[in-house]
């Protein structure tokens, strides 16, 4: 009877309480929605027309103004976060210290004393505290990583990424807590949490008096990797473009397009002798590899793993302690547009 029960459990769908549906809280409806792992059973924001559009497209959903009405049903398992930032450390740690189980949007907070405050409270309460980011759950990131790991594209010699709107330009983040965070976690995950040596950092304020709305970072890894980041809230065009060059192979990732979202490129410099170098390069002009990838929202496999992390225990791609090692980073961005110098992370 003991294990029937246990599979019982472990089986059954998780409950949710979802806080805020406003820009990303109703994507996170909809997966959670239309997932048989998940039961969404609450939904909390403290606007009327965002709780009535809830009910419209969730009429068996409970709805309230009162995030605390979830965190009082025992019943709920897992409480998910999609407000404002400056937001998020309250609501997290009030779902955690309620016995719930907490997924937050990127970035996980303002600072990292509160992502530190966040990961202790975690884990004395043992419960799973993950950050939503669903660009490292995507099959082309998940390839892009395979590629360098594999050594398929040799030593990585440098990444170049943009990531370019139109907005939504925000109050209480500047563009790299909202743009370059996630460029930062993909970095994050293809070099398995390395952090890097030391950063430089630039931006500018256009729109807004104190809000940087365009902004560059380099980030200088061991090794002489380097990674170059541009994002901006005033582009005429979506841009989510990454190069990554290696000593054998290039990659191209480009996640607006439609069909071809990667591209392997045989393509380099090589040299017939040491004594050659600078004089006589040798170009080599190889094949173009466009890797078959699964076509699946990237959030809908975040949140399947979200499932099994909270089942059985195993470590997920973004937690707590990834996120506090984000804001680490995004820290020190903020630091070297401050003083305008470079800032040593190691």
């Amino acid at each position: 009877k003991g294990d029937k029960g246990l599979l019982r459990f472990m089986n059954r769908p998780i409950r949710v309480g979802l806080v805020g549906f406003g820009y990303w809280g109703p994507n996170l409806a909809r997966n959670f929605g239309a997932s048989d792992l998940y039961d969404l059973v609450w939904i909390a924001d403290i606007s009327e027309k965002a709780r009535g559009q809830a009910k419209k497209f969730y009429p068996h959903v409970k709805t309230t103004a009162d995030y605390g009405e979830i965190l009082r049903d025992i019943e709920v398992e897992l409480v998910a976060i999609a407000t404002p930032t400056k937001t998020h450390h309250k609501i997290a740690k009030d779902g955690l210290l309620s016995g719930k189980h907490v997924f937050v949007e990127k970035p996980l907070v303002s600072s990292s004393p509160e992502a530190e405050d966040l990961v202790a409270t975690a884990k004395k309460a043992g419960k799973v505290l993950a950050v939503d980011h669903p660009f490292i759950y995507s099959s082309s990131v998940r390839r892009l990583k395979h590629a360098i790991d594999s050594g398929d594209i040799g030593d990585v010699f440098f990444v170049d990424s943009q990531r370019l709107n139109l907005g939504l330009v925000q109050s209480d983040v500047n563009v790299f807590w909202d743009l370059a965070v996630h460029d930062l976690y993909i970095t994050d995950y293809l070099f398995n949490g390395e952090l890097p040596l030391s950063l430089t950092a630039d931006a500018e304020s256009y729109t807004q008096e104190n809000q940087h709305e365009y902004g560059t970072v380099t980030l200088r890894y061991p090794n002489k990797k380097v990674v170059n980041i541009t994002v901006s809230w005033l582009s005429p065009m979506k841009t989510r473009r990454t190069l990554v060059v290696g000593s054998k192979k290039m990659i191209y990732y480009d996640d607006t397009h439609p069909d071809e979202k990667l591209k392997i490129v045989d393509k380099g410099i090589e040299y017939s002798r040491e004594s050659d170098k600078a004089l006589n390069p040798i170009y080599r002009w190889g094949d173009a590899v466009l890797p078959r990838l699964e076509n699946k929202e990237p959030l809908a496999l975040e949140i399947e793993e979200l499932y099994h992390v909270i089942k059985s225990g195993v470590k997920t791609l973004s937690s707590g302690e990834d996120g506090l090692r984000i804001i680490k980073v995004l820290e020190a961005v903020n630091e070297s547009v401050k003083l305008r110098r470079e800032i040593k992370l190691c």
